[in-house]
């Protein structure tokens, strides 16, 4: 049985598509094995993935495999213990399979088939509140994270993801865990996050994840290469070069702290099944 988990936010252009990737790929090389389910019409986990892995043109996509009922052959692997259900525009058809008395429930079933396979999957949803695509997925899903970006009109959108996940909980799954909220480019302007700390006490208040992503360009730039897609120098170690190495270090700081706050509970199983 995997941990399956949301990221998302109302807001769009939060980052939430690379950091799901980056949290997938960083407990991939901790020996976890990992699911990306792109369930997002704009595809962007699976552009992404493409940049690095290049996809396989036969494998069928999502919304076949809901249309057959059947994600097991949807499923490809990027690398080791790193696998993708890759989506397209098409994923835009899924509202034509749900049932109309619950449009909620629907991906969980197919999701519940194959998820013996793996320790955790990610969902990669849109920005969008209240949508099917992020219901389904919130429907699906163990635990939900929202990722706000350090600046208010982003934090504005906490409580529409938070909300909508929370009707999601309270009618269709009982079982749905808060995590937390996780700040991603968290600028050097102390003032401007002083005034964030002032309105929502973000150093105190245990909602909000300790660890926190700062704003660095090669974190952007994965976007438009990939994942750790870079060039490096044969001197670098393990092919990542320094501004890698500073992510992974962040993203690895961020994994512990999720681990810690999913608990050892649900981590027995997924413990049982490897060797961390």
């Amino acid at each position: 049985m995997a941990i399956k988990l949301t990221l998302g936010n109302a807001k769009g252009g939060v980052g939430k598509t690379i950091i799901s990737n980056l949290l997938a790929f960083g407990l991939a090389e901790k020996g976890y094995k990992v699911l990306l389910v792109d369930i997002d019409p704009q595809g962007n986990t699976s552009m992404i993935s493409n940049l690095k892995f290049k996809l396989s043109e036969q494998q069928p996509y999502l919304i076949d495999g809901l249309f057959s009922k059947n994600l097991g052959p949807c499923v490809q692997q990027l690398k080791e213990n790193l696998f993708l259900i890759a989506g397209d525009e098409r994923t835009v058809e899924l509202d034509k399979l749900l049932p109309a008395k619950n449009k909620v429930m629907y991906l969980r079933k197919y999701i519940e088939e194959i998820e013996d396979d793996f320790d955790f999957i990610f969902f990669d949803v849109p920005p969008t509140a209240y949508s099917v695509f992020l219901n389904n997925a919130l429907g699906a899903s163990d635990c939900f994270i929202v990722l706000t970006e350090a600046a208010k009109q982003s934090f504005d959108g906490i409580s529409k993801l938070y909300n909508a996940a929370v009707a999601v909980q309270e009618k269709f799954n009982p079982s749905l865990d808060f995590l937390g909220v996780v700040i991603n480019r968290r600028e050097k302007d102390v003032a401007n996050f002083g005034i964030l700390e002032e309105m929502f006490q973000v150093s105190t208040d245990d909602m909000f994840f300790k660890t926190m992503i700062p704003s660095r360009t090669r974190i952007g730039k994965y976007s438009e290469h990939g994942v750790y897609n870079f060039p490096k120098s044969v001197n670098s170690i393990k092919g990542y070069d320094k501004w890698d190495v500073e992510v992974k270090d962040c993203i690895n700081e961020l994994i512990t702290e999720l681990l810690e706050r999913i608990g050892v509970e649900k981590l027995e199983t997924v413990k049982s099944k490897i060797q961390v």
